[in-house]
């Protein structure tokens, strides 16, 4: 049940394994939390959620340090924000997995956003003082986008990490600085070593700042397929992101 599983996370010690005996649905957030160190196997099942409130959601909050493997996680929101007119910004988002730990993606595991209807709906909503990493094996799929970097802070570093596995969305990887502050450069730092990244649309990683510097925005690529363009430096044309790229395939524009 879901109470048990949340009892599993509250009390996991250093190292522990929680596995999955069969498929369960919630409807309510897990909370990892901070001080939890813990991988979920999902055992070949799947964990699910569906969120009817207008409101933030997420099946997945963490705070600690979980790494999941071998199972699909997926989660559907009925009434995201889909307030991206052009006066209008989404005040909420409606997540699979909202991080705000360290957070390990592992072989044989799915992380799927199913909502289909636009607004902030992400697989994965990497948060500043967070840190997520991809393994080979790994899947994570949204309609919108997959990974969305929030950075807003200049001191806790928002940091990914894709070392393998194929990510999918309308934008695989967005990196969003949110503020209009110029005098704040948020500390951003994407490694791409491998993998596949996919586009729906037309871009396959989006930087974009509403105002916020670049200047403590590093991104290094060493490998892996990028399927569609790869952009940055939208939005505000002050200082730039660092960008260094020394391996990987490019099947769209780069710039």
């Amino acid at each position: 049940t879901k109470e048990q599983l949340q009892e599993a996370l509250n009390t996991a010690a250093a190292g522990d394994i929680i596995a999955l005996g069969a498929d369960l649905v919630v409807n309510e957030t897990l909370a990892v939390p901070a001080g939890a160190d813990v991988v979920l196997d999902l055992n070949g099942h799947t964990l699910s959620g569906a969120f009817s409130n207008q409101g933030v959601s997420a099946l997945i909050t963490n705070s600690g340090n979980l790494t999941i493997v071998n199972g699909k996680v997926v989660s559907l929101a009925e009434y995201p924000d889909v307030d991206w007119g052009e006066e209008g910004f989404p005040t909420y988002a409606t997540n699979t997995i909202s991080n705000k730990g360290n957070l390990v993606i592992g072989a044989g595991a799915v992380v799927e956003n199913e909502t289909n209807v636009g607004g902030a709906s992400y697989a994965v909503d990497n948060y500043a003082g967070a840190t997520l990493t991809v393994e080979a094996g790994a899947q994570i799929i949204a309609k919108d986008c997959a990974i969305r970097m929030f950075s807003n802070s200049a001191t806790a570093e928002n940091k990914v990490v894709i070392n393998g596995g194929t990510i999918t969305g309308k934008r695989a990887i967005w990196i969003q600085l949110p503020s209009s502050n110029a005098a704040v450069a948020p500390l951003t730092t994407l490694i791409i070593n491998g993998g596949e990244l996919n586009s729906t649309s037309d871009l396959t990683i989006y930087s974009y700042s509403y105002g916020n510097s670049f200047a403590n925005t590093n991104v290094t690529i060493t490998g892996g397929i990028f399927e569609k363009d790869v952009a940055f430096g939208g939005g505000y044309k002050g200082d730039q992101e660092t960008v260094v790229i020394t391996g990987g395939t490019f099947n769209g524009k780069l710039g």
